[in-house]
């Protein structure tokens, strides 16, 4: 039992009861003191700390969907978009993006289609289209971009967005 503010129950078979300077002062300028295992702890929180502070910004999560739902969304489409920005930042030290710039610039590259100069496998066309509409080359860049409208939201008052094509 550890007490700092709260009191701290903490059960660890890899770590002895030693106490341990955290290199830190109090506002009495004395040493702060903590067992080894809280340290331990601490620096292994650090990063599910940052993932989650980043995801809470912009959630996927919409309010009207089954429970089970969500939980798929945050994980797959939060998390993993949250983990590709972390590593984007780390790789390209220049370029520090937001979770919502690093969303959509993510979803720019999704849409911006490239020409292809194969064609398409027969299960991938469409069917009731004729054959020669559904292997057609793709345009060599899209026109898609998002567009700020006079629009506001009811709810939250904000500005709306929609794509212009």
């Amino acid at each position: 039992k550890f007490k700092d503010k709260r009191d701290i129950f903490l059960l660890s078979t890899r770590h002895k009861l030693d106490i341990v300077d955290t290199g830190k002062q109090s506002k009495k300028k004395e040493s702060i003191l903590k067992p080894d295992v809280i340290l331990f702890y601490n620096a292994g929180k650090a990063g599910i700390d940052l993932s989650d502070q980043l995801a809470s910004y912009s959630s996927p999560v919409r309010k009207s969907i089954r429970w089970y739902h969500k939980v798929m969304t945050e994980i797959l489409l939060n998390t993993s978009v949250i983990n590709a920005q972390i590593m984007h930042n780390i790789k390209y030290n220049d370029s520090k993006m937001n979770v919502k710039q690093f969303c959509e610039s993510l979803i720019d590259k999704m849409l911006d289609l490239r020409p292809t100069s194969r064609k398409l496998p027969q299960q991938m066309t469409m069917p009731n289209t004729p054959k020669s509409i559904g292997n057609q080359k793709r345009s060599a860049a899209s026109k898609h971009k998002i567009e700020e409208t006079e629009e506001k939201c009811p709810r939250n008052r904000k500005l709306r967005k929609r794509c212009s094509e």
